[in-house]
């Protein structure tokens, strides 16, 4: 391992980087590398690794700082701080190797690990083992989804949000109202908290309730997803959790029994089992959540009164009954009659997050589930060849097979896909296991990976081929181009060999691939003119410039690419966010035989024209208002390559004025003479007018001249 992936260079990278931080920080820079060190030995003795973190290992460090035995409050706090700057270093260095997914969710756990759990190292084996088994029991996300959309806080939810993203704050009595509850209750409480523990509303200094971000940016309430559904349920959870602990006891007696009946009444909810009677005694007899509340404050609620156990016990149902009222439980009938309040399957797994999110329980102390490290293990020798085949699932007739060794890396075997359907490797691409889960793209693109699905999306290069691919008959997906449409590939291992040497062996090809278009000539296709089509010449240009990396996207999704790189200021971009509406009304002829695909800096636009015989050739339309006919297709490769800065009057007719944008053109011209077999002049002439110009300007609809 290198110095940079133990932990002590790390923490050295760490302390190094903040000392030349001009940012304010909550800790010297020492004391910051000192406690980094603290966490990554922590993260070593649940059996994780601090250099890959997971949301989960985040709450499960702070849960281990918040231990009864643990350090005072001062230091938790000062430790956790060191937490969001480690992510940060993280990022400014191009070190994560999980999708933006979990990146995220790495800066979730920050948020909620800022509010200290309450250090409870165990909770009872029983208990704990429960804990244990629904934290590593995810349900699946559209089971999440399909019972989150039809829950009772779905009404409540759409109008508070509704409401807040149109008014921006809603007083107590308009909260209530729209929530379906009455004013000065436990029920509208919860809800309040539960908003703010779900990242959508907070409650402000004035007591108005306001939305957070995602409100604001969703115009209201957020989409239906499994995001929000979790989000939700696991903020009223915590949110009754946490008004228990946290209420005033103007009674004067400990809080302790009433938090942890409450605590223990929604574990039940997650296993049905704890109300149940035991197998091998017959004198346990059922008893639901009322009873199991009332029988723990009795035991924990030391010598009161009979009549002084009612008030406690009706708090902690009222707050159960609250999270009935809000859909997250569930009243059921046991086998014998007792009633006890559920969480629905699907919500299990959330629930006990939210418990553990208060109580710092995570099962026994060591417990740390569901942590994966981003290397899997590999078990095969070194020289282990894999023979694979490579095959379209919608095709099964176009396939590769190819003898690759298993050591090397799956980013690897994406080079090789590449090469063998003759692709480009200008889009995204996503590794999936057999059963299509989301597992490794290359690592330039892990933050675009941003869904629930993609939370163990990691880096391909740190996954060997043979971690994946292991005995015959093994499957892995490939999907090339997965943010559109994509390209499924099926790659299917056939037999393991040993002494291999070369690291890549075609053993033979069958049928060919589709040609990859590009992904401007994709967008482009959808708004050709009746009888226009891509010119094949411009369609080899730009998939050209795509591999050579000369492209980009935009904000709003615009595609560009140019004949140079971008340090030589190419004068011509093509683009598919191009249009003439801004020049001539939309019933002219003018649109109907046009479509604009490039670009100047002062606004000259080129477009394919059909003229009258049904042929394709390119006009310039000027900023003026005039235009100029270019020629063929190729005229206007032509004439981007030639190394012009600006397609003005005051440049055309005369040499590119720019030596770099002449030199920086130079690959893109050797390509027009070698693969079009098209010289390229040392300048264009001047634009005049010609039969383009008089046809424009008999079409009427200009809006330059009707103004």
């Amino acid at each position: 391992m290198s110095d940079e992936r133990t932990s002590v260079g790390t923490v050295a990278q760490f302390e190094a980087w903040l000392a030349a931080s001009e940012e304010e920080l909550p800790f010297d820079p020492a004391s910051g590398a000192r406690h980094l060190a603290d966490l990554f030995a922590s993260a070593e003795r649940g059996g994780a690794d601090l250099h890959d973190p997971t949301g989960e290992l985040i709450l499960w460090l702070s849960r281990d700082l918040a231990r009864d035995d643990g350090p005072p409050s001062e230091e938790y706090t000062e430790r956790l701080a060191v937490l969001p700057w480690y992510l940060l270093f993280l990022r400014s260095h191009e070190l994560w190797r999980r999708s933006e997914r979990a990146v995220q969710e790495c800066w979730e756990a920050v948020d909620i690990a800022a509010q200290r759990p309450l250090g409870l190292t165990t909770l009872g084996s029983v208990v704990d083992g429960v804990l244990a088994d629904r934290r590593s029991r995810r349900p699946a996300p559209a089971d999440v989804l399909a019972t989150g959309i039809d829950r009772a806080y779905v009404a409540p939810l759409r109008a508070t949000l509704d409401a807040l993203a149109e008014r921006g704050a809603l007083d107590r009595s308009a909260a209530a109202a729209l929530a379906g509850v009455a004013e000065d209750t436990v029920a509208l409480e919860l809800w309040l908290r539960s908003l703010g523990e779900a990242g959508l509303a907070r409650v402000d200094d004035g007591g108005l309730l306001r939305p957070l971000q995602v409100v604001t940016d969703a115009g209201g309430c957020p989409p239906p997803s499994t995001d929000l559904v979790n989000a939700l349920v696991r903020g009223i959870i915590r949110a009754g959790l946490w008004q228990i602990v946290d209420a005033d006891a103007a009674d004067g007696l400990d809080n302790l029994p009433r938090a942890t009946a409450l605590l223990m009444a929604v574990i039940g909810a997650t296993d049905e089992s704890l109300f149940l009677p035991g197998p091998d005694d017959a004198d346990d007899p059922e008893e639901g959540s009322a009873e199991l509340v009332e029988h723990l404050v009795e035991r924990l609620l030391s010598g009161p009164e009979d009549e002084r156990l009612a008030p406690f016990t009706a708090e902690v149902i009222t707050v159960l009954q609250a999270m009935i009222r809000f859909g997250v439980l569930d009243e059921v009938t046991l086998p014998q009659g007792s009633i006890a309040y559920l969480a629905p399957e699907p919500f299990r797994h959330a629930t006990v997050q939210a418990v553990s999110d208060v109580t710092g329980a995570v099962g026994a102390p060591e417990d740390l589930a569901p942590w994966e490290p981003v290397e899997l293990p590999f078990t095969m020798r070194e020289d282990a060849g894999l023979d694979l085949v490579a095959s379209f699932e919608h095709d099964p007739g176009v396939w590769r097979r190819f003898r690759i060794l298993g050591s090397g890396s799956l980013a690897s075997l994406h080079a090789v896909l590449q090469e063998g359907f003759g692709w480009r490797d200008t889009r995204s691409v996503l590794f999936c296991t057999g059963d299509g889960t989301p597992r490794a793209t290359v690592r330039s693109l892990l933050r675009t990976f941003m869904d629930p699905e993609h939370a163990a999306v990691v880096d391909a290069d740190a996954l060997r081929i043979g971690s994946m691919l292991k005995v015959a008959g093994d499957e892995l997906g490939y999907r090339y181009g997965e943010m559109s449409n994509p390209w499924r590939i099926r790659v299917r291992l056939e037999r393991v060999m040993t002494g291999i040497k070369d690291p890549l062996t075609w053993l033979d090809r069958a049928g060919d691939a589709p040609a990859e278009p590009t992904r401007i000539g994709e967008s482009l296709q959808a708004r050709l003119p009746e009888g226009m089509t891509i010119p094949a010449e411009l369609e080899a240009a730009w998939a050209f410039m795509e591999s050579k990396r000369w492209a980009m996207a935009t904000d709003d999704g615009t595609r560009l690419v140019a004949p140079g790189p971008p340090h030589a200021r190419p004068a011509i971009v093509f683009s598919d966010g191009l249009t003439l509406l801004d020049r001539y009304e939309e019933s002219s002829p003018v649109l109907a035989r046009t479509l604009p695909i490039a670009g100047t800096s002062l606004d000259t636009r080129f477009a394919l024209w059909l003229d009258d015989d049904g042929l394709t050739k390119v006009v310039a339309f000027m900023p003026d208002g005039g235009a100029s006919l270019i020629g063929s297709p190729l005229d206007l490769l032509r004439l981007a390559a030639i190394g012009y800065q600006q397609i003005a009057p005051d440049e055309l007719g005369q040499p590119p004025q720019h030596p770099e944008a002449v030199a920086g053109m130079a690959e893109f011209r050797g390509w027009l003479r070698s693969q079009l077999g098209a010289d390229v002049p040392e300048l264009w002439g001047r634009l005049g007018n010609d039969e383009v110009t008089a046809w424009v300007a008999a079409q009427g609809g200009d809006r330059s001249r009707s103004d």
